[in-house]
């Protein structure tokens, strides 16, 4: 097995931010390290069955997407799943 194999096999998602009909989320994309501390790297945003409408480094930036997509507020995604 390749390195990249190895790397891509350690990748973990976590949703951040949910709607209620499930339809829009925000995930976190992260390695597991070895001591069990989650190393976050990628933020996406996406619509339920289709690839990511955004991706950033920088959760402020995803959730800022977000809001503007949805037309809410930044402090009205502030809980971590809806």
């Amino acid at each position: 097995m390749s390195i990249m194999e190895n790397a891509i096999e350690g990748v973990e998602a976590r949703v951040l931010w949910s709607c209620k009909q499930g339809c829009v989320e925000l995930l976190e994309l992260g390695i597991r390290e070895v001591s069990g501390f989650f190393r976050p790297f990628r933020y996406e945003v996406h619509i339920e069955g289709e690839s990511s409408l955004f991706r950033s480094t920088s959760e402020h930036a995803a959730r800022h997407y977000l809001a503007m997509l949805l037309g809410k507020g930044l402090g009205e995604l502030e809980h971590p799943i809806n």
